[in-house]
């Protein structure tokens, strides 16, 4: 059965954004490795061929790399809405009936929406991405699952709009990773079972090599808000590790190094490819975040840390990893000049174990008659950890 599995995986990434190509990373072990389809069974959709090849084509070689649904959806002056009307038609209009999408689809038993936080207005076109989902389910009677969604910010759908309502509705599972976007579902009806679950970072543990030392990590975006903290963090804070890392989540990330490295001069630059295959961390590290991956990551590390926000959309996402038991605080710059850190255990990290087994039981539910390449612990398929129960119950 497994060997006529045809897995097409649509999301956000192919920018490069760390986060983005973090979640890809992790459904490509899990459908390849963890269930042991060929790769060839698997396409992956984003933003740009190129840059998911050269970020995974070496360790998934006969994986498929695609940015047609990005050509396909881009057009000017639209709203998410629209574009999800538009994504719907767009294969159903003769013009596109024999086009290379067309062809790219043709046989798909999964259509997978992955994680990450790119279904809202911010982004308008990428409602696209909902409607060519419905169009799948109708057409080709695949299964429809989407995991670890971060919807909106953003207004709900016109009563009277039937294809977005049908799309959201159509999903076989349905996966959202905070409860802004779960009570968005729940409150437009737009779905009759959605799941409040994780972020698909979550479907993989996370084991790096650790050198020695203690580490100070930055991830800051090129903003205001980024420069005030490389011109405002204490140096002798900085000065008191003995490995500096900044991470570099997307092209956008370097003026931020560029403004920090004026200062500070011995940061490291870890760009995608670099965090996703060899994290460069140690035993006692701290990690001040702007972006949100890198705090979901540092947290389940058992880095101390501290974020910073600035925008609804962030705020979110920074929420969804301090109510799993981040120990990053919302402080100011002038706290790291006051006290020594309190070197306390993570309650992300301690139960890190429990949000993995939850993610895999979910994530085997895609495809059940498939089982796993390996034997699974018994804690993946033992149901709900209590971690999972005690969020399912708070939201009853």
């Amino acid at each position: 059965m497994t060997t006529q599995q045809k897995i097409f995986l649509l999301g956000g990434g192919g920018v490069p954004n760390y986060g983005d190509e973090l979640i890809i990373q992790s459904w490509l072990n899990w459908y390849t490795k963890d269930l042991g389809l060929p790769g060839r069974s698997v396409t992956v959709s984003g933003s740009h061929r190129t840059v998911l090849h050269k970020l995974f084509g070496n360790a998934y070689p006969s994986v498929k790399f695609s940015q047609r649904v990005r050509e396909a959806r881009w057009r000017p002056e639209t709203t998410f809405y629209e574009s999800v009307s538009h994504g719907y038609g767009y294969l159903s209009d003769p013009e596109h009936a024999d086009s290379p999408l067309h062809r790219e689809l043709h046989g798909t038993t999964v259509f997978h929406l992955h994680g990450g936080g790119y279904l809202n207005t911010k982004w308008p076109t990428h409602g696209f991405m909902l409607g060519i989902a419905l169009w799948a389910k109708e057409n080709l009677g695949c299964r429809l699952v989407g995991t670890g969604l971060g919807l909106g910010p953003m207004p709900g759908p016109d009563a009277d709009d039937e294809v977005t309502a049908q799309a959201f509705r159509a999903f076989d599972i349905l996966e959202v990773r905070d409860e802004w976007s779960f009570d968005f579902l729940k409150n437009h009806d737009l779905h009759d079972d959605p799941v409040f679950g994780y972020d698909d970072a979550f479907l993989q543990p996370l084991h790096p090599k650790r050198r020695p030392g203690s580490t100070l990590h930055l991830s800051l975006r090129h903003d205001e808000a980024g420069a005030k903290i490389s011109r405002w963090i204490p140096q002798r804070f900085v000065e008191s590790f003995d490995h500096h890392v900044f991470w570099s989540c997307t092209g956008q990330d370097a003026g931020a190094f560029v403004a920090l490295a004026k200062r500070f001069p011995y940061f490291e630059l870890a760009t995608t490819h670099r965090l996703l295959f060899d994290l460069p961390v140690s035993k006692r590290d701290f990690m001040i975040a702007q972006r949100f991956h890198p705090h979901l990551v540092g947290a389940r590390l058992d880095m101390q840390g501290m974020f910073r926000t600035g925008s609804d959309y962030y705020d979110i996402k920074h929420r969804l990893v301090t109510d799993l038991g981040s120990p990053f605080v919302l402080g100011d710059l002038e706290d790291l000049k006051k006290a020594p850190i309190a070197w306390e255990p993570s309650e992300m990290a301690l139960q890190s174990a429990d949000y993995v087994a939850d993610k895999r039981r979910l994530a085997s539910r895609i495809l059940p008659g498939v089982g796993f390449a390996t034997s699974p612990s018994a804690v993946q398929l033992a149901g709900y950890s209590l971690g999972q129960l005690g969020r399912r119950i708070f939201k009853s």
